[in-house]
């Protein structure tokens, strides 16, 4: 195998652990931050929420958004309730617009934690460590 040939390997075996050990050790911090910091900070007056029935708190709906070559980019795309598509749930959320009491960013809360813990390296790593590589 030449440089070239195994570079290729390395990026596309990089961009499969990327999208899929990686991407679930931060949709589970994702998922939990939601908990955390949106459904433990005030029980809502207005609305319902789904939770885990296609709602915010619904871990199938987190979901990498794009990819570069320095990384993935995930975002809970839980749907509005009414039919809408020209807002997103997590920024009305996040950014406490309409209705909300106050903003609620649990990216950043899940961001923080994961720079505390490293699980996405870990995750990194062991899947490299998966496909063969070996990883320090």
């Amino acid at each position: 195998m030449d440089i070239n040939q195994l570079l290729n390997k390395l990026e596309k075996d990089v961009s499969k652990t990327l999208h899929n050990e990686v991407a679930a050790a931060v949709k589970e911090e994702i998922h939990k931050a939601v908990n955390t910091t949106v459904y433990e900070a005030y029980t809502p007056q207005i609305y319902n929420r789904r939770y885990d029935q296609n709602g915010l708190g619904d871990i199938r709906n987190i979901q990498i958004a794009e990819q570069s070559e320095s990384g993935i980019c995930l975002i809970d795309a839980a749907p509005l309730d009414n039919g809408r598509t020209d807002y997103r749930l997590d920024e009305i959320i996040v950014n406490g617009y309409g209705q909300q009491p106050f903003p609620r960013d649990f990216y950043e809360t899940a961001a923080g934690k994961l720079m505390q813990d490293k699980k996405h390296v870990e995750a990194l790593k062991k899947g490299l460590t998966d496909k063969g590589y070996s990883v320090k």
